[in-house]
């Protein structure tokens, strides 16, 4: 049958819980981190607090390593070790990021169709696929390697998908990301989105090479692709790149999503903004605040090497997002933990215990305290999509059912 479609991020216009989220911010980084903020009630104070929170996951990273930064913390933080794809203070080092520039965006220069199939059929698996293995056992096959005019890719990515899914029970053990709209990629009235994806994928690189707005109001003439979050997940990689043309497109106009409009109410004290105009009010906003954060990181962190100190609009929008995660994994945290957060000491253990207990959010990839990925099952789940359909295609007289 036909699946719901999903309830979106909720604005978050409740004063009194917002302020009890940025208290238990500064508290958890002034206190259990022991790092020295100025107050909570002022600008300079949400300032500092939300430049310890990026600095701290960039320090505190199990997988970007910075050693001298790293011993010189006072304390590491569990969260940031815990989930260090996702809590991770800096946009290029998000997995999905990363992964999509060595990948896709920038194996060579420019943008031409070949790229483009690539990319959306990234997108299409939410950012790879969970743990990137759906795009793993996609990459190298003829669906995806060369964009041709043949409808049979598309589908061909849809058969692979379709029957990893019935294979390994569930669309989430296939379809990756945490983005509201992933779960329903195979529902009824979306399944065939990526066939029309394809079709357009001439006129997306023609719209790419015109323009900034141009590739933005041809993405939005596409369903699926047309929404804000979509949008964001795109520009975000491309704004990324190590291309300055690429980069151009995707930092032209980021969208903001709910979900950092919220952490940007909360943390930064920007009141909430909806409408058309609100991500030209989001990056006006912010962009003042970025050397501000650059200088606070630079201070709180002073061995943390110069580009790791760098803030831009692309590591705001998502950090605001993951910011208010993070600061709902602490409220959590702080309720079952035995004392106050030690990594040392026979309560160490004890400590770490709670950490674990955390329900893991779709889209995040928990990590040991050995700082290795607790990937149970993936080997599994891998073996299985190794046997899925990839060569296999529809005969042309059933491309035009739908």
């Amino acid at each position: 049958g036909v699946i719901s479609r999903p309830a979106m991020v909720s604005p978050l216009t409740d004063a009194a819980r917002a302020k009890k989220l940025s208290r238990l911010m500064h508290g958890w980084l002034s206190e259990d981190l022991q790092l020295s903020l100025p107050k909570l009630e002022s600008t300079k104070g949400r300032i500092y607090t939300f430049a310890a929170f990026l600095g701290v996951l960039r320090a505190s990273s199990p997988i970007f390593k910075q050693r001298k930064a790293l011993r010189d913390l006072a304390v590491r933080c569990p969260l940031s070790c815990r989930f260090p794809t996702t809590h991770t203070g800096k946009l290029i080092h998000y997995e999905d990021v990363h992964v999509a520039l060595g990948e896709v965006i920038d194996t060579d220069d420019g943008m031409n169709n070949d790229k483009m199939w690539r990319f959306l059929v990234w997108i299409f698996l939410g950012n790879g696929g969970h743990q990137h293995q759906a795009w793993k056992a996609l990459r190298n096959t003829w669906a995806t390697r060369r964009y041709v005019k043949d409808r049979r890719q598309a589908l061909s990515v849809l058969r692979f998908v379709s029957t990893a899914v019935c294979r390994l029970g569930g669309v989430m053990k296939v379809i990756g990301s945490d983005g509201l709209d992933k779960k329903f990629r195979l529902s009824q009235d979306r399944f065939l989105w990526l066939c029309d994806w394809h079709d357009a994928v001439p006129q997306l690189v023609a719209a790419f090479q015109e323009s900034p707005e141009s590739f933005r109001h041809t993405l939005k003439s596409l369903k699926g692709l047309r929404g804000d979050l979509s949008q964001k997940e795109v520009l975000i990689i491309l704004g990324a790149s190590r291309q300055r043309r690429l980069r151009e497109v995707g930092q032209s106009l980021l969208p903001f999503g709910q979900g950092a409009r919220n952490g940007a109410f909360v943390f930064l004290g920007i009141p909430l903004k909806q409408g058309k105009a609100a991500a030209q009010y989001y990056e006006r906003e912010l962009t003042k605040h970025c050397k501000q954060l650059e200088e606070a990181v630079r201070e709180l962190f002073p061995s943390l090497p110069q580009n790791m100190c760098q803030v831009s609009l692309g590591d705001i929008e998502p950090c605001l997002c993951g910011a208010f995660i993070y600061a709902k994994q602490v409220e959590r945290l702080r309720k079952t933990l035995p004392c106050r957060w030690t990594w040392s000491g026979h309560r160490s253990d004890d400590c770490w215990a709670q950490v674990e207990k955390l329900p893991v959010p779709a889209g995040f990839i928990p990590y040991g305290r050995d700082g290795k990925p607790e990937s149970v099952g993936s080997g599994a789940a891998a073996k299985v999509m190794a046997q899925c359909p990839k060569k296999t295609a529809p005969v042309r007289g059933q491309l035009t059912k739908r």
